[in-house]
């Protein structure tokens, strides 16, 4: 059960092609770093891919529960 003050209006939600461009930029930097240490460009993509992917669904499902609820705020 969601138990929150709902005297205070919720913050706007951060634009979603904002955090999708930031969680692409961090997983070419955590790429690159992985391509430095191994040497590697197949372990590279695969671990740039993993953190893009974790981080882009967890933002996502936060976005949505976000922007349901001011959903709901607004009725």
């Amino acid at each position: 059960m969601d138990v929150y003050d709902d005297t205070k209006k919720p913050k706007k939600p951060f634009p979603y092609y904002l955090t999708v461009t930031i969680i692409a930029f961090i997983g070419i930097v955590v790429g690159l770093l992985q391509l430095l240490y191994s040497g590697k460009i197949s372990d590279a993509i695969i671990v740039g891919s993993v953190i893009f992917i974790c981080a882009l669904l967890s933002f996502t499902y936060a976005h949505y529960l976000r922007k349901k609820r001011t959903e709901q705020l607004d009725k």
